[in-house]
């Protein structure tokens, strides 16, 4: 991958639709209850000095803002979406990959899974390489690849996490995940099939990937 300027890449967001989804449930990084800012925290067995930084509150009110402005109702912090992104945030970290599939192979349907988001909608944005949250929002809402998930609908929950890792290849990783829970006795497709649109792609001029 080549970069015009700084180490800076974002990834591609993409949108799941309705799946049934089984309730297993693995590890995870765990993290602190929801707050204004959180971090930074240190995380158990990561490599290296890594921590998990978190803003909630200010989070929020900035992908609030934005759907609000186009229309879509507002999304609360949930505890599990937060720990699956920082989860995947330090497998990036760890493993020097890019992207949506970690390094057991494993995509955001089957992390929000495991870890017990039974979703009926589901989004996921990613980045590398910036270093504030008004930043990586930005660059999301302004990319038309990742645009379709910050105003997700229908959508009531959301998880952001930061990765900080010194000495990896981009050092800052930020994760968000975007969705709705399947209510109960909700439609979905049926027999686990997955109906994913890809809206993601490579946003701004740092890329050339």
């Amino acid at each position: 991958m080549g970069l015009l300027s700084r180490n800076t890449t974002t990834f591609a967001g993409i949108i799941f639709g309705a799946m049934v989804l089984s309730a297993c449930q693995t590890g995870g990084v765990l993290l602190p209850g929801p707050g204004s800012i959180v971090g930074p925290v240190s995380v158990a067995n990561a490599a290296g000095n890594a921590k998990v930084l978190r803003y909630d509150a200010e989070a929020a009110r900035l992908i609030n803002a934005y759907r609000s402005s186009r229309g879509v109702g507002p999304v609360r912090v949930d505890a599990t979406l937060t720990k699956t992104a920082a989860a995947h945030a330090l497998d990036l970290a760890r493993s020097g990959l890019t992207g949506h599939i970690g390094s057991d192979g494993s995509d955001p349907a089957t992390r929000a899974s495991r870890n017990g988001y039974k979703f009926f909608t589901l989004g996921e944005n990613a980045s590398a390489g910036r270093t504030s949250l008004a930043d990586v929002i930005a660059a999301w809402i302004k990319s038309p690849r990742h645009q379709p998930n910050m105003v997700l609908n229908p959508a009531e929950d959301f998880g952001l996490a930061h990765i900080v890792a010194p000495g990896s290849r981009y050092r800052d990783y930020w994760i968000l995940m975007i969705g709705q829970r399947r209510k109960a006795g909700g439609g979905g497709l049926s027999g686990g099939q997955l109906n994913n649109g890809f809206t993601g792609g490579f946003s701004g001029p740092r890329v050339t990937r």
